[in-house]
């Protein structure tokens, strides 16, 4: 084995800062009781630890190695090297994680680096996989650029036949385009303005609109057709917005008011008339993003300002304790994964920097997905999961897809 120092992690503040308030998965239960897909998913997890704490400073090929150690995430040396299956409690790379020795943060009053204790949960995880035998992680999934978007990439939602629609602001004027997969195609109707918040009606194939500015509401199935409300949300910024294919209905939760603050108000359209929906639980969510758990039947609300993660059954919200959190983020995308079964939650801002993490929420937890590939930075990244192709989306000025495991 090698000596602890050795491995000591000389990492940049920032990236180590990062890693610890990223809480992992729950607890597993006995190591000798570990189902194949439990061995995996811990294995995953694993690498997705080492290799935000470690990485840099001990196998990323842009830096130099720090110590003897360039292999972090090479598996096999890892555990030949690292770990003691006979004894758990005594591999290297256990006991330094757990004695605090990595990874070291630069002091900003002393400026040496000094070491740094994980999170409880981080440093279990690590143990909980080598008593698990120490099972092989697999390669990460990976974001693929496909095509340039060439509409600005706010406003964006399904549409009919398993396109998307894209309302932005040009410079003569607010214009909806339609991508097909093919090409954008420029379509002459009038619609809502930029300001819009859209959801897709699958009950009704129809892409449903809530202008933001207008508080008119549109919908689309080759063109805009405006909606006549007797009542409907009044102005606002920066709303959610999902639709409760369970119920039938496009529910509308909160945002910033036009005049500043934050709005807690619950909205249902029924493809007839808007609705408000008086609920005890009261998110502050403005800036948080939305998605429909179809197997839960619950819509699923995180962040904005506040690290929650809040869940609507159609006649109030409950806020879900989890063991693992997102954290904070404003403007982060979500959409409902088929394939796993799960919300999925991407990007968005965090910690006032711009995250690249895909998290997923199956009704009871929060987990960090492993998924690579260099996506653009922006707020407002429109994801959603298209069945016919396989493959999730994401759009944010360029577009990208990732087959989901």
């Amino acid at each position: 084995m090698f000596h602890r120092l050795t491995i000591a992690c000389a990492c940049a503040a920032v990236i180590c800062l990062a890693l610890a308030v990223v809480v992992r998965a729950q607890a597993v239960k006995s190591d000798k009781n570990l189902t194949d897909k439990e061995k995996a998913a811990i294995a995953q997890q694993v690498r997705v630890l080492l290799k935000q704490s470690c990485y840099r400073c001990h196998g990323d090929p842009k830096f130099k190695a720090s110590g003897k150690i360039n292999y972090i995430l090479d598996h096999k040396r890892v555990v030949s090297k690292l770990v003691d299956l006979k004894k758990p409690e005594e591999s290297d790379l256990y006991t330094i994680i757990e004695d605090g020795e990595m990874p070291r943060v630069k002091s900003e009053t002393t400026g040496r680096y000094v070491g740094t204790k994980l999170p409880q949960a981080d440093i279990d995880l690590v143990l909980d996989w080598i008593k698990a035998g120490a099972p092989a992680w697999t390669e990460p999934m990976k974001w693929e650029k496909v095509a340039d978007v060439d509409v600005p990439y706010t406003n964006l939602c399904e549409g009919p036949n398993g396109t998307i629609i894209c309302v932005a602001l040009r410079a003569d004027g607010d214009k909806t385009s339609v991508y097909d997969f093919k090409q954008w195609k420029l379509l002459d109707t009038q619609g809502p303005s930029s300001q819009a918040q859209m959801a897709y009606d699958s009950k009704r194939r129809v892409t449903v609109a809530f202008d933001l500015e207008t508080r008119e509401t549109w919908e689309f199935s080759s063109k805009w057709t405006k909606v006549a409300t007797k009542d409907s949300p009044e102005k606002r910024e920066h709303t959610q917005i999902a639709f409760d294919s369970g119920r039938g209905v496009v529910v509308l939760y909160g945002g910033i008011a036009k005049g500043g603050g934050t709005l807690a108000d619950t909205w249902e359209f029924n493809g007839k008339a808007w609705a408000s929906v008086q609920t005890v639980g009261r998110p502050a969510a403005g800036a948080g993003c939305m998605a429909y758990d179809v197997k839960n039947k619950v819509c699923v609300l995180h962040g904005g300002a506040l690290n929650e993660t809040w869940l609507y059954e159609g006649k109030d919200w409950t806020k879900k304790a989890t063991a693992t959190t997102p954290g904070a983020r404003n403007y982060a995308g979500s959409c409902w994964d088929p394939v796993g079964q799960r919300v999925l939650l991407y990007g968005g801002s965090k910690d006032n920097a711009l995250s690249h993490e895909l998290w997923a929420f199956d009704g009871d937890d929060w987990t960090l997905l492993d998924a690579e590939g260099e996506l653009p930075k922006m707020n407002g990244a429109f994801i959603y999961y298209n069945s016919a192709r396989k493959k999730l989306y994401h759009l944010a000025g360029t577009m990208h897809t990732l087959d989901l495991k």
